[in-house]
């Protein structure tokens, strides 16, 4: 465990870790904001800069800050940079080591097991932290600029997952579907940079897969009913839909988000016993 506490902080006291987060609230600000005409189609970061608070009170509850922060994926490009921005803190700090011969000597001291363990564990906590930090961040500049709520009268609700009981349930669970999505991200990439041996295409090849999984999920969806349950939740084996998963599971398979996370928690595991091989197998040689 201490190993584990010594390689997280490695990781999130990087520059690399505050710059992720600092794509990643970029990232949520390139959402589309609530469309004022078909003409003008502007981002959350456009509606910033212009700062139209007369025309956000007009247009109604669309505008204000929790509906603006719940949508803070709906972009194109979200799901296609988001394994980037969970990759990159981990990537470059774990290659330098592993590609550098470091990890010898520390290997030779705490065996492949913990080894193992400790890098896939805590690249999995620093991209959980990226994503659920960028959100944060994002919702915080939100309400700083939005009118909230109350700001529109009584009365007033907010669509959410009847599933989750409230909006901020709803809220809660959509964040931590996306921070759980990142964190498989980033540890995945401690496997694809063992295979790869390379920092860019590690990086590269997770946007790749779900640039490609994106056309398809679109192409998909064209040839299909989608108000039929079935296809809706056929969708979920598309890499491009993990991070509606949320949403997915209660409404169209019919059982508790708990089952995601345990699946994450599979997933993971056998990410770290395929490295744990792949490790053993590279220290062998080298030694």
């Amino acid at each position: 465990m201490n190993m584990f506490i010594v390689d997280l902080k490695k990781y999130i006291a990087s520059s690399k870790f505050f710059i992720g987060i600092i794509i990643m609230v970029l990232l949520c600000l390139l959402a589309n904001a609530p469309l004022v005409s078909a003409r003008d189609p502007l981002s959350v970061m456009d509606e910033i800069v212009r700062m139209r608070k007369d025309v956000w009170l007009d247009q109604g509850t669309q505008f204000c800050f929790e509906n603006i922060w719940f949508n803070f994926d709906n972009s194109l490009w979200y799901v296609i940079v988001l394994p980037i921005i969970a990759a990159f803190p981990i990537v470059y700090t774990f290659s330098d080591e592993w590609f550098g011969d470091n990890y010898i000597m520390t290997l030779s001291r705490c065996g492949y097991g913990k080894y193992t363990f400790s890098k896939c564990a805590s690249a999995f906590a620093t991209g959980f932290l990226t994503a659920a930090c960028g959100i944060a961040v994002f919702g915080i500049i939100t309400a700083g600029v939005f009118p909230s709520l109350s700001d529109f009268g009584d009365g007033e609700e907010l669509l959410y997952n009847p599933a989750y009981g409230s909006f901020w349930h709803s809220m809660l669970a959509k964040a931590v579907n996306h921070a759980l999505v990142c964190g498989i991200y980033a540890c995945a990439a401690v496997l694809v940079c063992l295979i790869l041996k390379d920092k860019f295409f590690t990086l590269s090849i997770f946007m790749v897969i779900n640039y490609f999984s994106k056309k398809l999920e679109i192409k998909y969806m064209l040839t299909k009913d989608m108000s039929v349950e079935k296809n809706r939740a056929l969708r979920a084996l598309f890499p491009s839909c993990q991070t509606s998963l949320h949403s997915v599971i209660p409404d169209n398979m019919h059982i508790s988000f708990y089952w995601y996370a345990l699946f994450t928690a599979v997933f993971c595991t056998f990410i770290g016993v395929l490295s744990y091989f792949i490790i053993r197998r590279r220290y062998k040689y080298a030694a």
